[in-house]
């Protein structure tokens, strides 16, 4: 009895022990940066390159996953050489997560809010949800988001729009409708304050 006990206890440890293991994740993409309102209307605004070199891991019984290494952009200065935490989230067989990076502007400590990203456990493509911020009078800031979306792997509007169908982003455009990918447009819907 007490031979079963000490075994079960071990291999619950090898089994936690294991699932703390993290795995490196390295990938570089050509992406592309747009702006969607309403139904149909799309605008290009840059394209973009996107460098990800860091470690994965997910604690055994923890619904998290934690990113932690370079997540660069190169049309966004503050996202070079910077480390960044990611805490993602598991929404059904995506993950979802804030990205933010923490950098030191004039001796200050400053945060920059990207965007919320949509993407898998294995970084296939990713989507971001950006952030608009409008510094309060009090000198605060807040964040929204006015239809600026990236999407990596990507060449195109069209191209961008299959990766936010594959990762099930949804906008809110400028009216505050709710758009989803799919299914059909008549679920929008306006969201209440």
């Amino acid at each position: 009895m007490l031979t079963a006990l000490c075994a079960a206890v071990a291999l619950f440890g090898v089994a936690y022990g294991v699932s703390c293991i993290p795995r490196r994740v390295v990938h570089s993409y050509e992406g592309i940066e747009f702006w969607v309102r309403g139904d149909s209307e799309t605008a290009f605004l840059q394209t973009v390159n996107i460098h990800i070199d860091g470690r994965m891991r997910r604690r055994l019984f923890d619904p998290r996953y934690t990113f932690t290494g370079a997540f660069e952009i190169d049309a966004y200065p503050y996202s070079l050489s910077n480390e960044v935490t990611i805490s993602l989230f598991a929404d059904g067989y995506d993950l979802e997560g804030l990205v933010d990076y923490d950098t030191i502007e004039d001796g200050k400590s400053v945060r920059h809010s990207l965007g919320v990203l949509y993407t898998d456990q294995q970084f296939s493509s990713l989507a971001i949800n950006l952030l608009d911020i409008t510094k309060l009078e009090d000198g605060s800031s807040a964040g929204s988001h006015k239809g600026r979306v990236m999407a990596a792997p990507a060449r195109d509007i069209v191209s961008g729009q299959k990766v936010l169908e594959e990762r099930n982003l949804f906008w809110v455009d400028y009216t505050g409708l709710m758009h989803f990918p799919y299914p059909a447009r008549p679920f929008n819907k306006p969201i209440k304050d």
